[in-house]
């Protein structure tokens, strides 16, 4: 069987190589054959798919004799049955001709639309059961509580002096704590008494 090589992958068919460039022109993440975990007839099993979009969770498959043989179709029919089932989101490719990228990039869009529609009814049916969660949700990220994060104005030297200042105080209390009588007596500081000018003493003479 002949074989397509691109970027170090091996391709079995034309359709599946021109879908990587068109991915890798787009950046998109993807890999070639990875294994899925799927559950047919009630057994765990491995499937290698052709594509693994990552970043969308979605699985690509070319099925480039889908119209023209029947024993093909049928096993094709089965996978998309299986990969439903597990909630896996699927898109196959049935033909590289005219418009596929098209049809491609909007059913990326479409799952990733549904996937947005869901969140929002999870996060709706919480909301009816827990209160306001949304409002305060969209309250915090929207003007976030200043105490969670310092000020922008903040300098690191400033976070560091109250970092110290701060430990200096808890290292003090505990001192004091520990040690009450010997704190007490270091904290009476010694005065020096100012500089005092000597008036010269003279003995008053006795009047005769």
């Amino acid at each position: 069987m002949k074989k397509y090589t691109f970027k170090g992958n091996d391709y079995l068919s034309k359709g599946e190589i021109e879908i990587a460039k068109f991915l890798d022109s787009l950046k998109i993440d993807f890999e070639y054959e990875f294994p899925i975990a799927v559950v047919e007839y009630n057994k765990s099993k491995l499937w290698y798919p052709d594509f693994y979009l990552k970043e969308y969770q979605i699985v690509l498959e070319y099925f480039g004799r889908y119209n023209y043989d029947d024993n093909y179709k049928g096993a094709a029919d089965h996978k998309k049955t299986v990969f439903k089932k597990c909630g896996i989101q699927f898109v196959p490719i049935y033909h590289i001709k005219k418009n596929w990228q098209e049809y491609l990039l909007n059913s990326i869009l479409t799952h990733q639309e549904t996937k947005v529609k869901k969140i929002n009814e999870v996060l709706e049916n919480y909301n009816k059961k827990n209160g306001s969660f949304i409002n305060r949700l969209k309250n915090f990220l929207i003007s976030p509580n200043p105490k969670l994060k310092p000020s922008i104005k903040t300098t690191p030297r400033q976070i560091k002096s109250k970092i110290n200042t701060k430990k200096s105080t808890e290292t003090q209390k505990t001192l004091n704590q520990t040690f009450p009588e010997t704190t007490k007596e270091k904290s009476k500081t010694y005065r020096k008494p100012q500089n005092t000018t000597k008036i010269p003493y003279t003995k008053k003479q006795s009047k005769k």
